[in-house]
């Protein structure tokens, strides 16, 4: 499943809480339009966090194995696998490690610290077990077929409790060596998988296996980040639970959506781009929340994982409270996914979730107000929905535009027809009930695509010109 592009933008650092004072104007082309992203060049941040991590497995070399070994070290690898389920469950981190080549302090080390990890995490589902060998090699002056050395996509099943709707998946990769037949394989070297077209997100790194993690549980949340921030994660958990609490009230759609929240808070701007993806969010992203398709199922969303940037949210404390809502009102929307992602415009899923953000409050008197009327000053309002291509500019004003005017327009639309309406048409979109952004615009207002975006122009030149 294609990930929902879903970013927002460290410009909009300059949200406030209606209280600015209208000489507040938004930035321009040649003002500083937000905080400077930490940590670009890739070298780690300072809350403690580990840096790099492979997405793909070895490349091997030597001359491939034969069928009938590559079936045997499959088999193995799902006994492996198999143990490391049941040591989970029995909290036994001697026999979750004990296929861990311990010639390998490093990787020993990671190994152990992901059991312990995991022991924090408050899953009510998860289970290991392998997919199938990418690459089997026989060693270097091998007899009889063996030694093998194989690199196995190895998949850990899981579902959150109180936040999945289904169980997800993260991929990885075993590097794993067979002496013979029938001695006890040994891991050599873990990575990720690589991210798939069909299958979504490998999901690694996961933050478990990123850090000494520290986990905060509210009763809607999930909070995680690195142990060496953790009084900062205690502060935030209790923000994101508000939030979560606001996000469920004020969703009036289908049922369906994620009852709670799993969430990453973060100060290394490396690890921030990196988290279940090999897709970077983009060097001015402030937060995302990324859908992972269910573990059985690439058709449907289980669950989604939000991320945001500590440093961001530290900038101004009314942005902190939007990016929380409006990254969790994606997460909450996307186990009802059911239209290919590519079929949601940008404009309502990024414009439903700006709204939601900010649904208990005016717009007038808001960052998006006094930009767009800035725009309509200057001639450069259109009055034409945002494009997809419209976010995904190298212009930062440019894409700041079109989450403003995307929130706008779902303001026109739930202030014309009704907060109700407004979550049906996104319901609609999402699911791909009536088939198009037409009539879904159509189901919820009774107007066509076109006399909508007219009335929202008409609107909002009244309103904000």
């Amino acid at each position: 499943m294609p990930n929902l592009p879903d970013r927002h933008s460290g410009a909009r650092a300059a949200a406030d809480a209606g209280t600015a004072t209208e000489d507040t104007a938004p930035a321009g082309p040649d003002d500083d339009a937000g905080p400077e992203d930490k940590d670009t060049d890739g070298k780690g941040g300072n809350d403690g966090s580990a840096t790099g991590g492979e997405t793909t497995g070895p490349k091997l070399t030597g001359p491939g194995a034969s069928s009938a070994a590559r079936a045997n070290v499959l088999s193995r690898t799902q006994s492996m696998a198999g143990a490391r389920t049941n040591a989970l469950k029995n909290n036994d981190p001697t026999a979750f490690a004990a296929a861990v080549d311990k010639n390998n302090k490093a990787l020993l080390d990671s190994e152990n610290r992901l059991f312990a990890n995991l022991r924090k995490v408050p899953f009510e589902q998860s289970t290991w077990t392998t997919k199938n060998v990418t690459d089997a090699r026989t060693d270097p002056g091998a007899t009889g077929g063996w030694p093998v050395t194989a690199t196995v996509e190895v998949v850990f099943h899981h579902k959150v409790a109180g936040a999945d709707v289904r169980p997800v998946a993260e991929r990885y990769v075993w590097t794993v060596h067979c002496l013979t037949a029938t001695d006890a394989c040994g891991i050599t070297g873990v990575t990720g998988a690589a991210d798939s077209t069909i299958a979504g997100p490998a999901g690694y790194p996961a933050p478990w296996d990123v850090w000494d993690l520290a986990v905060e549980r509210r009763p809607h949340v999930v909070a995680m980040g690195p142990v060496a921030t953790a009084a900062d994660l205690r502060a935030r958990a209790d923000e994101a639970e508000a939030a979560a609490v606001y996000d469920l009230g004020v969703w009036k759609g289908p049922a369906g959506t994620s009852p709670g929240f799993v969430i990453t808070l973060t100060r290394e701007r490396a690890t921030f781009e990196r988290l279940y993806s090999r897709e970077s969010p983009g060097d001015w992203a402030a937060g995302f929340a990324l859908p992972l398709s269910a573990a059985d199922d690439a058709d449907q969303v289980g669950g989604s994982r939000v991320v945001i940037d500590l440093d961001e949210m530290d900038q101004d404390p009314a942005f902190a409270k939007i990016i929380l809502r409006h990254e969790m009102m994606h997460a909450l929307l996307d186990p009802i996914t059911h239209a290919d992602y590519d079929r949601i415009p940008l404009w309502a899923a990024e414009g439903f979730a700006d709204w939601a953000a900010q649904a208990d409050r005016p717009i007038r008197g808001t960052y998006e107000a006094r930009a767009v009327a800035a725009q309509i000053k200057d001639g450069s309002f259109t009055g034409t929905l945002p494009s997809d291509r419209d976010f995904d500019s190298d212009d930062e004003d440019a894409i700041d535009a079109a989450y403003n005017q995307s929130h706008l327009a779902v303001r026109y639309l739930a202030d014309t027809y009704g907060a109700d309406k407004a979550c049906a048409f996104i319901a609609d979109v999402y699911q791909g009930r009536s088939g198009s952004i037409d009539a879904a615009i159509r189901a919820a207002t009774g107007k066509s695509l076109t006399e909508f975006q007219k009335g929202w122009a008409d609107w909002t030149r009244k309103n904000f010109g």
